[in-house]
């Protein structure tokens, strides 16, 4: 939010701009005030911290190139007419309105950007002329939407400070980042800060704000005493109608959030749209201002690693849920994040699992790096931005072993970013909705599981497993076989440590809760250079060693050998044999057994 506003009086000479300001300024009427008066710098005080600057015009033709960086420079125009002379109101359609749009225009500025007032002054001063004033004012509020409000002041006996005040409230809650004045809709991007609002607020994650929700929203946001349940239900049936869009189960839906907000902007309150937006850091470009600590910075012990908190489970996989829910039922009102769009030709269900992300995804800011250009390559590895169009987005079975649910495979990218990147899974989880929700900001730390004992502070679903071998095996292939991302091979090269997940343990029965019986696999190649070190770091939080070796290469096989000897005693290993499709069908078995 703005410190220090600029604003700027314009309009024809002889209507009381001059008077205006010196009455606002000294609480006042003047006896006589100069034809311009000089800027104007009041200081913010205890109830205002914001510093004004309050500036004049002439509306002489010699004085138009000072007119003109005014208007440049000014956060808001507060356009005058004399009420006693309609002239004037008519000079602002053909004179100084024009001139203010072409000035924006030249300067390649969103005309929308700038906000502008109306008022006319001299109200005291009774003339019958006000039905042709009327008239002439809904014109001008046709012809020029960028106009924010209008009202009406004299300088001597009403209304100074609304004016003035109308002019801050329009520059420290703008109304242009929140909505289209030409389509009279909220914006894209006021639409994606509110449905990351609503998945905060939703907290048993079904998609709707019960009243409870709806009572800590208004006081996590207004902090002040909390709405009752009968201030709600005259809002469900006053403001919504009961509207099935805006209200089901005696809850509100999204859309009947962005309901509530749009009748607050049409009713120029526009205090309450923003202060729910800046409970969450949201800029006046409604980016978003993360908290500091959000970085991950605990170090790990090496027999530990990280994973997603149950809480965080249940909210993404709910997440996903509700999205595909609400896209089968043609319920998705946002629109969706096109960074995250396949062009190329989908099934249905791979159209489905496309949308449900992108819409998961809209939320983020424009500027935001791609969330998935980290995966699978994390450590040492150049990020790969065209990952999540060419496979997560294409296809729902590109990262596993076989053709399993789409919302297991969205959990298990999760998995595996949380492992190897927990301070951008904390991240994202907090710009898609993941917001003050227990302590852990959704990463917590494991100790490894063993692969198959049995664990008593985690869910034995995350399996940590790490891929050793001479260099040339076919390590970093394996992980790619094993996440069924061949076409990836040619993006790493041999001294970079590469990861890849994939599923397993899977019964036959539908999973309908985040505590399925699904395993995530996640597998770590690791170059034979680094291998020694790695193991020092990481091996004691390791379920399993994979130790890989060429099927016909005696020398591959001593030495994965000798690798085995670096892994701590209670580490469970497998052995591979790897390449062996190069062999002969009726030497496989032979050279396999031999081996």
């Amino acid at each position: 939010m703005k410190d220090k506003v600029t604003l700027l009086i314009i309009g024809d000479d002889g209507i009381g701009k001059s008077s205006l300001i010196s009455t606002y300024i000294s609480n006042d009427f003047p006896v006589s005030v100069p034809q311009v008066i000089a800027d104007s710098d009041l200081p913010g005080d205890s109830d205002n911290s914001v510093s004004i600057t309050i500036m004049d015009s002439s509306s002489r033709l010699v004085d138009r190139e000072v007119l003109i960086q005014k208007i440049k420079v000014a956060d808001c125009i507060i356009t005058l007419y004399d009420s006693t002379r309609l002239e004037t109101l008519e000079n602002l359609s053909n004179v100084w309105l024009p001139l203010i749009m072409s000035i924006l225009n030249d300067n390649n500025n969103d005309i929308t950007s700038k906000s502008v007032i109306v008022s006319s002054t001299k109200t005291d001063i009774s003339v019958n002329n006000s039905d042709e004033e009327e008239r002439l004012v809904h014109q001008l509020l046709t012809d020029y939407p960028i106009i924010s409000a209008g009202c009406k002041s004299s300088a001597k006996s009403e209304n100074v400070d609304n004016v003035f005040n109308y002019a801050l409230l329009f520059v420290l809650c703008p109304l242009h980042p929140l909505f289209n004045i030409y389509t009279g809709q909220l914006t894209d991007k006021a639409l994606h800060a509110y449905l990351h609002i609503f998945r905060i607020f939703d907290i048993d994650n079904d998609n709707l704000l019960s009243d409870d929700e709806m009572m800590f929203l208004h006081k996590e946001c207004f902090n002040d005493d909390m709405i009752t349940i009968d201030e709600l239900s005259d809002i469900k049936r006053i403001k919504l109608k009961n509207n099935p869009l805006y209200v089901n189960n005696n809850s509100i839906t999204y859309d009947g959030l962005i309901q509530i907000i749009k009748k607050s902007i049409e009713d120029s309150m526009l205090q309450t749209p923003w202060e729910i937006l800046r409970t969450f850091n949201y800029e006046d470009d409604l980016s978003i201002q993360l908290p500091d600590d959000l970085n991950w910075t605990v170090k790990l012990k090496s027999n530990h690693f990280t994973i997603l908190s149950y809480d965080a489970r249940e909210f993404l996989y709910r997440l996903y849920v509700n999205a595909l829910n609400d896209l089968k039922t043609n319920r998705i009102t946002v629109p969706i994040n096109r960074r995250y769009v396949v062009t190329t030709t989908l099934t249905d269900t791979e159209r489905l699992y496309n949308e449900a992300i992108s819409f998961i995804f809209a939320v983020l800011d424009e500027h935001d790096t791609n969330p998935w250009s980290q995966f699978p390559i994390y450590q040492n590895g150049e990020s790969n931005q065209s990952y999540i169009h060419k496979y997560l987005l294409s296809s729902p079975s590109s990262n596993v072993s076989f053709t399993g649910q789409v919302v297991d495979i969205w959990m298990l990218h999760w998995h595996v970013l949380a492992m190897y990147n927990p301070s951008l899974t904390q991240n994202l989880l907090y710009r898609i909705g993941y917001v003050d929700r227990p302590n852990d900001k959704g990463i917590v730390l494991s100790k490894n599981s063993k692969f198959f004992q049995k664990s008593t502070d985690i869910k034995l679903d995350v399996v940590k497993a790490c891929v050793l071998g001479k260099d040339g095996v076919g390590k970093r292939s394996y992980v790619w076989e094993l996440s069924s991302l061949t076409n990836l091979k040619d993006l790493s090269s041999s001294n970079e440590i590469v990861t890849g997940g994939c599923l397993a343990y899977k019964n036959d029965s539908t999973t309908s809760s985040v505590s399925s019986n699904t395993s995530n696999l996640v597998v770590t190649a690791v170059p034979h250079q680094h291998s020694e070190q790695w193991l020092m770091d990481h091996g004691k939080s390791c379920d399993i060693a994979i130790l890989l070796f060429e099927c016909n290469n005696e020398e591959s096989l001593s030495e994965a050998k000798e690798l085995e000897n670096l892994l701590p005693t209670d580490l469970p290993r497998l052995y591979v044999a790897n390449k062996i499709d190069l062999l002969p069908e009726n030497n496989q078995e032979n050279i396999l057994s031999n081996a």
